[in-house]
């Protein structure tokens, strides 16, 4: 009865499942038998005799023997090699089209990646070129209407930007061109960043002012650029003393 048990069970192993035909009639003989290996071996593990030892000791040993059998009949998987090239076939396997052939299959390699301390790009691209614009040859203010209505009755100055050499930038700025003033000087102490923002703002010549009021603009160049308009910053505006020494008097 015990060889017919271990005999099952090895026969279990090699198939490997219920779910073979076989193993259908397997299983029931080895139900019938259940009970009675169960008594048996409830029995015989109390008295510890060398025969039952010996049968249980058999059963592993073959038990093992067919699971390295089963182990050396199935295949080692063997790895997918890892390819160092890009493949640049495409297969759509879902509507049918046949996978191709390995001798079918190209790769695009991939370039070599070098890197150097200097982009040559870079070096190829020349710096930008700043220069002053030219002296403003007439003094005159261009004044362009506005079409706002914001129920004020006089006219309020809102934005003013003052471009001028750095030889007339006086001590206090808001006493010789007004209080809401914002100078751009240019010259040997400046940077180019003025001239950024000369050739953003077309700044035609220096002096170069454009204020901004809630009635107009106005674009003033030349000497009506260094003067006064916080008074009357619709009228003609007035030099300050400094700026009377500076243009007239030549201190």
């Amino acid at each position: 009865m015990m060889k017919r048990v271990f005999s099952i069970c090895a026969l279990s192993l090699f198939l490997g499942g219920a779910g073979h035909p076989l193993m259908v009639a397997a299983e029931d003989s080895l139900a019938d038998l259940q009970r009675h290996v169960e008594s048996l071996r409830t029995q015989q593990q109390g008295s510890g005799s060398a025969e039952t030892q010996r049968i249980f000791g058999k059963a592993r040993a073959e038990a093992e023997s067919l699971k390295k059998a089963v182990d050396a009949k199935q295949p080692t998987p063997t790895p997918l090699p890892i390819p160092d090239k890009t493949p640049r076939t495409h297969v759509r396997g879902g509507e049918g089209i046949p996978f191709p052939k390995p001798e079918e299959v190209y790769f695009d390699p991939h370039p070599p990646i070098s890197f150097s301390s200097e982009s040559k790009m870079a070096e190829n691209i020349p710096p930008p070129q700043y220069t002053k614009p030219p002296r403003c040859e007439s003094n005159e203010t261009k004044r362009e209407e506005r079409s706002v209505d914001d129920g004020h009755k006089e006219e309020m100055i809102l934005s003013d930007t003052l471009y001028l050499s750095e030889e007339y930038v006086p001590v206090d700025v808001a006493e010789v061109y007004g209080t809401k003033v914002q100078i751009y000087p240019y010259g040997p102490k400046s940077g180019s960043g003025v001239y950024v923002r000369m050739r953003t703002h077309a700044v035609p010549c220096v002096p170069y002012r454009i204020r901004i009021t809630n009635r107009a603009w106005y674009y003033d160049r030349g000497n009506n650029a260094l003067k006064y308009y916080d008074k009357q910053p619709g009228g003609r505006g007035e030099y300050s003393k400094w700026m009377q020494q500076k243009l007239f008097l030549g201190k």
